[in-house]
């Protein structure tokens, strides 16, 4: 089969790569955030990066597995939820600190990250591991400038090395491949403070 045989079969998707900040950007006036997120990023740089790196691990196509449909994509979801926590915590304290308010936004931010364990997701045949590390933008892209290749979605069991992490651990293991020595010192060293909220 030729290159171009080759790259039909995998169903191309976009000829321009889209960028975790594209993927952010149209996430958050999805979710009609836009303003909210201006500000508490120009006051949070780290909750801006933060969420750059989990809009691309996730993509702006992944569904969040819903009863309804059309089915809202997951990081729509997860903007949701990142700023009705923060709105939460504000309104129930009005003299909380920095720490706190970062600290809501990134609980609500990764509180339906499980839902990624009831999709299977595969790119060019091959499954896409949520735990194992790699972004799901990087497994979609066929390099600079060369597009991106379509992922396909379905609603499934989980497999089973992920059938018994809980939502606690899936949450961790997920925000850690996105949080990095500064980002840490901005949450004062202290993740239990997100990954353990309730969802």
């Amino acid at each position: 089969m030729t290159a171009s045989g080759n790259m039909a079969a995998d169903n191309l998707r976009r000829q321009i790569n889209p960028t975790k900040e594209d993927m952010l950007r149209d996430a958050l006036r999805a979710a009609a955030r836009v303003d909210a997120a201006g500000d508490f990023f120009t006051q949070y740089r780290a909750a801006r990066v933060i969420s750059e790196r989990l809009a691309w691990y996730i993509t702006d196509l992944m569904p969040y597995p819903a009863v309804f449909a059309p089915a809202p994509k997951l990081l729509v979801v997860c903007i949701e939820k990142a700023f009705a926590w923060l709105e939460a915590t504000r309104a129930a304290d009005s003299r909380m600190s920095g720490g706190q308010e970062l600290h809501a936004y990134l609980a609500g931010l990764y509180a339906a990250v499980p839902a990624l364990v009831e999709i299977e997701t595969t790119v060019a045949g091959r499954v896409w591991d949520p735990l194992a590390g790699k972004a799901l933008g990087d497994a979609m892209s066929l390099g600079e400038g060369k597009g991106t290749l379509e992922p396909a979605f379905a609603v499934a069991d989980p497999p089973p090395h992920l059938a018994d992490v809980s939502a606690l651990q899936f949450r961790t293991r997920i925000l850690s491949f996105h949080v990095t020595g500064p980002e840490i010192a901005a949450l004062r060293g202290n993740l239990k403070l997100v990954t353990q909220e309730d969802e």
